[in-house]
């Protein structure tokens, strides 16, 4: 079956334009996966990604109308006015029920911490890797897309940042979609996401954000463009105050809040006249704005367990919570799943 799919979309090298079935390419995806959990294996983890590359590159193509977007009540923030759910608690209606009134939804302990310290060593390794160009097989590898897919922009970017793109490893890909299924989140991403979930490349990064000025103020629908997305965010180490964690608006805003003004970080960049040509980097939100934008409630820093999660959308209003002073780095997941539909422009989609 492999061969023939491979044959309908062309061999890797060529356009890769992924012409093939997107149910023939899952039913694989679904085999190789079973496999995998059953004995891992490099090759078959690689085999994987482009898979997921060709289905996800011929879901995105396809004219699908956006779903109707339910929503059930949430209900209220816990003592210490975080909007908290048990994962049991949860479907994909929910879930937008918790944004659309507070802005995000945090799930304590959703994965086991002894899950979340093996990707964050693996996440080590990750690094290790890259830095000394050897390493391991597979655990640091440069993801090629195929055509028409350009290659992958601003790696330096992420790297200086403070991260790697899962997609540079086969081995951590896996593990981070095998750690997401496991606990229940993908069945609740694709319930919220009402259609075939994708991720991109770009927006699927595995972080150790190490001590420092806190980051920039930011709502990723400033670039991302129109789009239908979940961030989903997960702790992979304790963080929030030994170590950076996340600094946010703890409100739904609905709109996107006006970027590049003084204090924001961005107000020597000019806005690109081209829309298709913003960037994180010219987007920035002032910290006097994000106060505004917080009303009575401000910005809040909570404190975070290995293995807490947040789920949010586009609107979020956040950045990076740090200190030079502390003493450790945060290990974390930020990965952005779009539905099919409104999967972002000039991203280089993979299928879950």
């Amino acid at each position: 079956m492999l061969k023939s799919i491979r044959k309908q979309l062309g061999s890797r090298g060529a356009t890769n334009r992924a012409t093939g079935d997107p149910e023939a390419l899952a039913e694989r995806i679904a085999e190789l996966t079973a496999a995998n959990r059953e004995e891992r294996s490099l090759e078959t983890e690689r085999e994987l990604l482009r898979l997921r590359h060709w289905r996800g590159a011929a879901l995105v193509r396809e004219d699908r109308p956006a779903p109707a977007d339910e929503q059930r009540q949430f209900g209220d923030t816990d003592g210490e006015g975080l909007a908290v759910a048990e994962l049991g608690d949860l479907d994909g209606a929910r879930v937008r029920g918790g944004i659309l009134s507070h802005g995000y939804v945090l799930i304590r302990d959703a994965i086991p911490r002894s899950a979340v310290e093996s990707m964050a060593d693996g996440i080590n390794r990750a690094f290790a890797a890259r830095e000394s160009g050897d390493g391991e097989p597979g655990i640091y590898e440069e993801f090629k897309p195929g055509q028409p897919y350009g290659p992958i922009k601003d790696r330096a970017w992420i790297t200086a940042g403070g991260g790697v793109l899962a997609a540079d490893s086969p081995i951590l890909c896996f593990t981070m979609l095998e750690l997401l299924e496991r606990a229940g989140l993908r069945r609740i991403i694709g319930e919220f996401l009402g259609e075939p979930a994708t991720i991109s490349v770009e927006k699927s990064t595995l972080r150790k954000a190490e001590p420092g000025p806190a980051g920039g103020w930011h709502q990723d629908g400033s670039f991302m463009g129109r789009t239908r997305a979940l961030n989903v965010w997960v702790a992979l180490s304790d963080c929030g105050v030994d170590a950076p964690g996340l600094d946010f608006v703890p409100l739904r805003i609905d709109e996107l809040i006006e970027t590049g003004t003084e204090g924001s970080g961005a107000e020597h960049l000019d806005r690109p006249d081209d829309e298709e040509e913003v960037t994180a980097k010219t987007v920035l939100i002032s910290p006097q704005a994000a106060e505004r934008a917080g009303g009575e409630r401000g910005v809040v820093r909570p404190s975070f367990r290995a293995g807490d999660v947040m789920l949010f959308d586009d609107r979020f209003l956040h950045r990076t919570g740090s200190e030079p002073e502390m003493p450790k780095p945060r290990y974390a997941i930020e990965s952005w799943f779009f539905g099919a539909s409104g999967f972002p422009r000039d991203y280089t989609p993979l299928a879950v």
